[in-house]
């Protein structure tokens, strides 16, 4: 039997979720243009906060964590600016699961999101046009997603962690092309790395069933 979380659990759960995000930016799973500057374990939380936390303890989780995680030595390559990748991620993939409930004006969302990052990213980086596909297929997924029914309604969970972690990887491209002003060889040299193992295999594969499990022990709690 499920019941509401009280006040108390809420807060507990924002606090150790929020340290678990900090604790997961520690552990390096894919390294960025080089340096110190690495990709973590962290984001397979996208995915969770969206499938298994309420909005607002989801978007307080993304808020403490990141700005925590910002000034830690493997993410301290985006400082105070981190916070918003999480959020991002989060705010894409709540919509995303709007549409899964059949909502179909949020089906849309995810599409002209994508495509304003994709205009701004190809105003800089024209040349290599390809980075912004993943994004944009994410955003056609989503518009489908009041439309499955039957054995492919399986796929829901895995197309809404999709679009949570590239509206997570559209925050770190943004800020990769407007305040750090990378090079269009970075975009390049990165783009296998970021689409196979980050996005698909870490944020959307991985990020699901970790999100499964956990909502499978939280029974008892009501956590939509």
């Amino acid at each position: 039997m499920t019941y509401r979380m009280t006040p108390s659990v809420r807060i507990a759960m924002v606090g150790i979720f929020s340290a678990l995000y900090v604790v997961f930016s520690m552990i390096p799973v894919s390294q960025f243009i080089g340096g110190p500057a690495f990709l973590t374990a962290n984001i397979l939380f996208p995915a969770i906060l969206v499938m298994v936390f309420p909005f607002r303890e989801a978007i307080l989780i993304a808020i403490i964590g990141g700005l925590l995680a910002g000034y830690l030595p493997p993410t301290a390559f985006f400082g105070y600016l981190w916070f918003f990748l999480p959020l991002t991620g989060t705010l894409i993939g709540k919509v995303a699961l709007r549409a899964s409930e059949g909502d179909k004006v949020a089906g849309i969302v995810p599409i002209i999101y994508f495509s304003i990052i994709a205009w701004a990213y190809l105003r800089i980086h024209y040349m290599f046009p390809y980075w912004i596909v993943p994004h944009l297929v994410a955003g056609i997924l989503c518009s489908l997603l009041p439309f499955l029914s039957g054995k492919i309604e399986r796929l829901k969970d895995f197309i809404i962690a999709y679009n949570a972690t590239m509206g997570e990887q559209s925050a770190m491209l943004m800020i990769a092309v407007y305040v750090f002003n990378l090079p269009t060889e970075v975009f390049i040299f990165a783009f296998p790395l970021m689409l196979i193992w980050e996005r698909l295999t870490l944020g959307t594969i991985a990020g699901t069933l970790v999100a499964k499990a956990i909502r499978k022990t939280m029974v008892g709690i009501a956590i939509k």
